[in-house]
Parts: C-alpha cells; structure tokens; sequence
C-alpha cells in the first residue's frame, strides 16, 4: 500500500501505519517527507498556543488590573488562571518553551493592549507594560 496515498486519505491509518514501521525499523517503508512535515508542525502549534495564553493572559491582566468594573473581576481572575495552568502545562511537557515564551512576550503584550484599547476607547491603559516580561515572573503576578 502506497504511504502517501494513506496520507492524503486517511491520516489516522498513515499514523498507524508509521509507527508500525519506525517500531519494526522498516525505514525503507517509512514516508519521511510527511513524518518530518508533522513532526515540525507539533512544535509550531506549540509555539502558537504559548503565544495565544500569552496574549489572552496579558489581556486579561490588564482588564483585572485597569478596568474599574468589579462585577467583572471574578471572571478575568478566573481567565488569568486558566490561561496560567494551559501555559503551565505547556511548559512542563516542553520546558525550552519558556525561552519562546520570553522571546515573544514583547509582541504578545503590544497585541494585548492594541485589543484592549480597541473593546474600551474610553478607558486609560499604560503604553509600557507594568507586567514583568520574563514568563517566570508573570505566571506568578498578581
């Protein structure tokens, strides 16, 4: 059975499929082009989720942090941690995360406060970020 047609057709029984083979060390029937493809695309959907909690972390940080509506507070405390664990859990399967994590802090917190200035105009958000930008430091804040 040709391998790249049970990619492209039944991605499950290609899964199956290479691992029976990598396990077996029947390289020869191993369809690497699409094994590396996949393999590559785990880590950048992790990095995309990191940059995700972050944003929506920072976002609501800021909510809890400079909007005066303490109906809302519960709600965003409950977000920050949510957002907390997913991050953490993150990290723990994959600690070189944290170094991503630091990396794009910067660009996570101009996003969050862009989006906040956008949902409330009227309120006053401050330009420079009064979170700690190292992800040890943030998953900590309060």
């Amino acid at each position: 059975m040709n391998t790249k047609t049970i990619y492209e057709q039944d991605f499950r029984l290609w899964v199956a499929e290479t691992i029976k083979n990598l396990r077996a060390g029947d390289y020869q029937k191993v369809d690497w082009e699409h094994l590396i493809e996949e393999v590559d695309s785990l880590g950048k959907s992790d990095q995309r989720k990191v940059k995700s909690f972050l944003r929506q972390l920072l976002t609501h940080l800021l909510k809890r942090h400079y909007l005066p509506l303490p109906q809302e507070f519960h709600h965003w405390e409950v977000e920050i941690r949510n957002f907390r664990i997913e991050l953490q859990d993150l990290f723990e399967d994959s600690p070189s995360l944290k170094c991503y994590a630091n990396e794009v802090l910067p660009t996570c917190w101009q996003t969050a406060l862009e989006g906040v200035r956008q949902d409330y105009p009227g309120f006053d958000f401050p330009s420079q970020c009064p979170f700690p930008l190292e992800i040890e430091q943030l998953m900590d804040f309060r």
